[in-house]
C-alpha cells in the first residue's frame, strides 16, 4: 500500500536508525523479552476486530456507553462514549496500513464519519456522562482521542473533511484552560501536536507546549505527578503519550523545548521502571496492593518514542505487548493497542529484511 502513516505516532522510517544514536540517557527495561511475531500479533488483532464486531453500532460507532461499563451507577446512559470510535479508528488504520484488509479501511473510514457526524459546533466532542453529554474540561479527554482519529485518518486516506474537524477541535482545545488533571491536558496535547504534523500552525503549537509545561510543574524529580490520581500508571500513561507526541513535533530552538525534554525522559523513564518481569505495569506508582494492569496507553507511547524520537525502548515494548491480553475483551482501546503493535511489528519487519515501507 502507498499511503501515508496514518495514526498520530507514524513517521518516514529513515529516522530510525541515526536517531538511536542520540537516546538520551533514559531508563531501560530490567527485564529481557522476546518480542511477538507478525503473525501472533495480526492474530491478535484479528480477535480483536471480532470481538469489536460484537458492539459496533450502525451508525458507525461502538457500545452502548456507560450503561454497559458501569451498569450499577448509570444503567440509562447508553450514548456512545467518543472514546470507542477514536481508539477504533487509530487501531483500524494501523492494522490496515500492516496488513492491508479492506475491512479494516472500512471499519475506520465507518468510524470516522461517525466522528465527523458527533462533533459539537464548538468543536469538542463531548464526554457522554450523561445522554446529553458535557462539555467543559470533562471534554478534553474525549475531544484528544477523537481528534487524534481524526487526524489519522487524514494521513491516510488524504480526506480534507478530517483534517477540516480535527483542526475545529485543536481550535476548541487551545482555547481552554488549563485542568487540574494532568491527564486531561496531555490528551489535549496529544491530538493538538498530531495537527500540528498535518498543518502546521504555530498558535496550537505554543498552546500545547504551554499546557504540557505548566503540566509538568506537578511532576516529580523522579519522573511521576504528585497527585494520588495520576500515580495510577494508566494515567501516567496518558500523560507519555502526549508528551513523546509533542516533543517529536517541537522544534529545538522553541522556548519550551528544554523543559518538555527533560520533563518527557523523566516520565518514560519513570514508566519502564514500573514494568514487571511479565510485561504487566505496577497499578499504582506509590502504594502497593493496587495490582498489577497491562500496558495500555503505555503502549503507543513507547512506541511513538521508539519511531518519533529513536528512542531505545524496544525491550520495554515487547514486555508491555507481551502481556495485554486485554486487547481481546471489550476495552474501548483494545484495537488501538493491538493495532499499533501489529504495525511496529511490520515496520521492525520490514527493517531487519528490507523490504520496501509500506
Amino acid at each position: 500500500m502507498n499511503v501515508q502513516f496514518a495514526w498520530p505516532l507514524m513517521l518516514v522510517g529513515t529516522m530510525m536508525g541515526a536517531a538511536m544514536a542520540q537516546t538520551p540517557d533514559i531508563r531501560r527495561s530490567d527485564h529481557t523479552f522476546t518480542p511477538l511475531t507478525v503473525e501472533a500479533l495480526a492474530a491478535r488483532f484479528a480477535r480483536a476486530h471480532e470481538v469489536f464486531e460484537t458492539i459496533r453500532n450502525e451508525e458507525g460507532s461502538w457500545g452502548q456507553g456507560y450503561s454497559v461499563l458501569i451498569p450499577e451507577r448509570k444503567p440509562d446512559v447508553t450514548h456512545p462514549l467518543m472514546r470507542y470510535p477514536g481508539y477504533a479508528v487509530l487501531g483500524y488504520l494501523a492494522a490496515w496500513q500492516a496488513q492491508g484488509k479492506p475491512i479494516y479501511r472500512q471499519r475506520a473510514i465507518e468510524g470516522l464519519a461517525y466522528l465527523l457526524s458527533a462533533q459539537d459546533q464548538t468543536g469538542a466532542f463531548r464526554w457522554y456522562w450523561t445522554n446529553e453529554g458535557l462539555l467543559g474540561e470533562d471534554a478534553l479527554y474525549s475531544t484528544g482521542i477523537a481528534g487524534s482519529a481524526l487526524v489519522a485518518g487524514y494521513n491516510a486516506l488524504g480526506d480534507k473533511r478530517y483534517l477540516d474537524a480535527s483542526a475545529r477541535a485543536a481550535k476548541w482545545e487551545a482555547s481552554m484552560p488549563l485542568s487540574g488533571n494532568a491527564n486531561y491536558n496531555l490528551f489535549a496535547v496529544w491530538h493538538m501536536a498530531a495537527q500540528v504534523r498535518a498543518m502546521h500552525d504555530e498558535a496550537v503549537l505554543d498552546s500545547a507546549a504551554a499546557k504540557a509545561a505548566a503540566t509538568l510543574a506537578g511532576q516529580t524529580q523522579e519522573g511521576c505527578w504528585s497527585d494520588d490520581h495520576n500515580q495510577y500508571l494508566s494515567y501516567h500513561s496518558i500523560i507519555v503519550c502526549g508528551l513523546v507526541e509533542l516533543l517529536s513535533v517541537l522544534p529545538k530552538d522553541h522556548p519550551q523545548y528544554a523543559t518538555i525534554h527533560d520533563g518527557t525522559v523523566r516520565a518514560v523513564s519513570f514508566l519502564i521502571s514500573r514494568i514487571h518481569a511479565d510485561g504487566s505495569l505496577e497499578g499504582h506508582a506509590k502504594r502497593s496492593g493496587t495490582g498489577l494492569i497491562d500496558g495500555g496507553l503505555a503502549i503507543p507511547a513507547l512506541i511513538t518514542a521508539k519511531h518519533r524520537l529513536g528512542w531505545d525502548v524496544d525491550q520495554a515494548v515487547a514486555g508491555l505487548v507481551r502481556y495485554a491480553d486485554t486487547i481481546t475483551t471489550r476495552e474501548p482501546n483494545g484495537p488501538y493497542l493491538a493495532g499499533v503493535a501489529l504495525w511496529d511489528a511490520d515496520q521492525m519487519q520490514g527493517i531487519r529484511t528490507h523490504r520496501p515501507r509500506r
